[in-house]
């Protein structure tokens, strides 16, 4: 296993799961089907909008980083 269990609920920064989304769509975009890159980028998605509200602290990126400097 690469992760412990439930490692994702201590928080990730926005821009890692940003940067994991853009590479697993490129990778669907160039027809790779070695994982369900479209499944892994729309988790990181979902991930960033889970802590907007859960884990402000961990939008690195965006709109609350423009507002905040």
């Amino acid at each position: 296993a690469k992760y412990e269990d439930r490692n994702w609920e201590k928080g990730i920064p926005a821009s890692r799961c940003f940067d994991s989304a853009a590479r697993h769509l490129f990778k669907w975009a160039i027809g790779l089907k070695d994982e369900d890159h479209l499944a892994a980028a729309a988790w990181n998605i979902f991930a960033i909008m889970h802590f907007q509200t859960t884990k402000p602290e961990m939008i690195d990126m965006g709109v609350r980083n423009a507002n905040t400097g």
